[in-house]
């Protein structure tokens, strides 16, 4: 019997990891169907009081469904005391997929007093593609299309090695929109602007897969626009997934902490310098 790729064997793992969550739908469609996996905080939130979310969106460039890639941060979340979700979406074109997005979000919100979600504290993240779609539901520039009054700003978001730049000349990934001026329109870097939440993004400088240029040229001109808190952290020596606890472990448990005291500092979950989950 031949032995299964590492990458499988660390996928195969992650994929365990999800059967802690429960799965929710949250969009059908007449071709598909798109869920979340839910994990709920570990300790019970006191009686009225409402849990701190964090939505996940996982990387790719629109190619394969991928949700187990964040299952070790949810379940770090989920024992911080938040709501961790992490998302299934289409994959059939970028706009499906940037639908999807818009509607967990306001599957959410309606859903807010069942998962007994508190809508002030929603983070979102996302990696590669995911973290085009991420970026999106934080814009708020004229040419994004969302309607303020029906999508709720998320109070802070989180980006690993993001897909920021679509523009057809320098870009990547715009011949999966429907067309180049489309793909230039809802590039993240074509998007810069005041209305932004607080933001923090890691980038490997040795990214195979998306160019650390993109990162960094875009952190720059948002840090000159928005006065919040916008920062990107770099790894000389990082790559696309080393995010990941089981690719590279110390880089995973250094921006797991970063990630952590970010939003400790934002206040939306409270400062514990003990706490840090093993899997």
């Amino acid at each position: 019997m031949s032995t299964p790729p590492k990458n499988a064997l660390i996928n195969e793992r992650e994929k365990e990891l999800l059967n802690r969550a429960s799965y929710h739908s949250y969009i059908q469609t007449s071709q598909s169907e798109s869920s979340a996996y839910c994990f709920r905080p570990l300790k019970e939130p006191e009686e009225g009081s409402l849990s701190p979310v964090i939505i996940f969106f996982h990387g790719g460039l629109f190619d394969q469904r991928n949700p187990e890639q964040f299952a070790t941060q949810c379940l770090h979340f989920a024992n911080r005391g938040m709501l961790a979700f992490t998302v299934e979406y289409r994959l059939s074109s970028i706009e499906d997929a940037m639908e999807d997005a818009r509607s967990f979000l306001l599957f959410l919100q309606k859903n807010a007093a069942l998962y007994g979600a508190d809508m002030s504290k929603v983070v979102v993240a996302g990696c590669a593609g995911g973290g085009l779609l991420s970026s999106h539901l934080c814009s708020r520039h004229k040419k994004n299309g969302i309607v303020p009054e029906q999508i709720p700003l998320p109070a802070a978001q989180i980006l690993y090695a993001p897909l920021i730049n679509t523009t057809p000349k320098t870009g990547l990934a715009s011949q999966l929109f429907i067309s180049p001026s489309l793909a230039k329109t809802m590039s993240p870097s074509k998007q810069i602007q005041k209305a932004y939440p607080p933001t923090l993004a890691f980038h490997g400088k040795m990214d195979q897969a998306i160019p650390f240029g993109h990162s960094e040229k875009y952190f720059k001109a948002l840090q000159k626009k928005n006065k919040k808190h916008v920062q990107l952290v770099d790894f000389e020596t990082g790559r696309h997934i080393d995010f990941s606890m089981n690719v590279n472990p110390q880089i995973y448990e250094s921006i797991l902490r970063s990630a952590d005291h970010f939003l400790c500092e934002l206040g939306i979950i409270d400062f514990d310098p003990d706490t840090f989950v093993g899997f």
